[in-house]
């Protein structure tokens, strides 16, 4: 009713003032502090409230992008470029996100954040259409056999080889994947529940987006 509204009104009006102030506080670091840690921390994560909660990808990505060129010696470098990824695909660039993940990834000397990107490769692959491509990323994972990404990838090789059964239905689940990542989650919700499962793996797949949108 009237009571719950106010609230959810007072708590908007809350979070924008601390945004905002957040925002404040990291502009005057970066002019007061320009060539130190605390500036790129600061506009690192001023680009994390564009993305994420302003939803400005265009500003966000030149933020991204000016930390990633002018900091590649630091810990921010591979950060940036992971952000960078999150931007074009907010934009519907998956090409251009894939072309940035193939040249870049190499470059990337923090094997957890170089595993990430990689990860990012494969599910871009798919993005695009490229199956065969998407597979082969995730195979490279997972015989690692250690490392943070290593179950997704099991996950996803499971999907392609139980959805190549069905390449429509594949298709179809890939797109709701590139919806939720995209925040379209009306759009994502839409695909998923015209969908029926003809695999225990591929149910557990829409099961899984479902829920998690």
């Amino acid at each position: 009713g009237r009571f719950v509204r106010e609230m959810d009104s007072a708590a908007v009006k809350q979070a924008v003032f601390y945004l905002s102030r957040a925002m404040k506080i990291y502009e005057n670091v970066i002019q007061k502090y320009p060539d130190t840690d605390w500036a790129i921390e600061s506009r690192y994560r001023s680009g994390l409230i564009y993305l994420n909660r302003y939803y400005d990808y265009d500003r966000a990505l030149a933020i991204f992008l000016h930390i990633y060129d002018k900091n590649k010696q630091t810990a921010w470098y591979p950060l940036a470029a992971i952000q960078i990824v999150e931007c074009k695909v907010r934009q519907n660039k998956i090409a251009e996100a894939l072309v940035f993940c193939r040249n870049h990834q190499p470059l990337i000397r923090d094997p957890q954040l170089s595993e990430q990107l990689l990860f990012m490769t494969g599910e871009l692959s798919l993005y695009e259409g490229l199956i065969d491509s998407g597979l082969n990323v995730f195979q490279r994972i997972a015989q690692k056999q250690q490392g943070l990404y290593v179950n997704d990838a099991l996950r996803n090789i499971l999907l392609i080889q139980q959805g190549k059964k069905s390449e429509d239905l594949l298709r179809k689940i890939i797109t709701a994947k590139r919806l939720r990542r995209q925040l379209k989650h009306h759009e994502a919700l839409e695909q998923l529940t015209s969908l029926s499962a003809e695999s225990a793996a591929i149910g557990d797949e829409i099961y899984f987006l479902t829920a998690d949108i």
